[in-house]
């Protein structure tokens, strides 16, 4: 990676297209969860855990956390974590 003027790296751009593709292929996947009938019953966890991987990888990326301080990416990760747990306890609490 090289240094721009300002000492941030500089990331070639096939890094984003293959980000990109593999949120195509992450949102596919989304996509082809409801329509499975044998994931009916995991379909909940598998589209939280997919939306959270797809979260962390725009964060890292393209909101460049992946280049920056440590302590940014956990607050960022707290957050997912907390409105995640805050979701599953209003779903539970309310039986959806």
């Amino acid at each position: 990676m090289q240094a721009d003027n300002h000492g941030q790296p500089h990331v070639p751009t096939r890094t984003y297209v293959l980000v990109g593709l593999f949120l195509a292929v992450m949102t596919a996947l989304e996509i082809a969860v409801p329509y499975t009938a044998a994931l009916k019953r995991a379909m909940v966890p598998i589209l939280l855990f997919l939306g959270a991987v797809k979260f962390v990888t725009v964060a890292a990326f393209f909101m460049h956390l992946k280049f920056d301080r440590k302590v940014l990416s956990w607050v960022f990760g707290a957050g997912v974590f907390l409105a995640t747990a805050l979701g599953l306890a209003l779903m539970v609490v309310l039986r959806v």
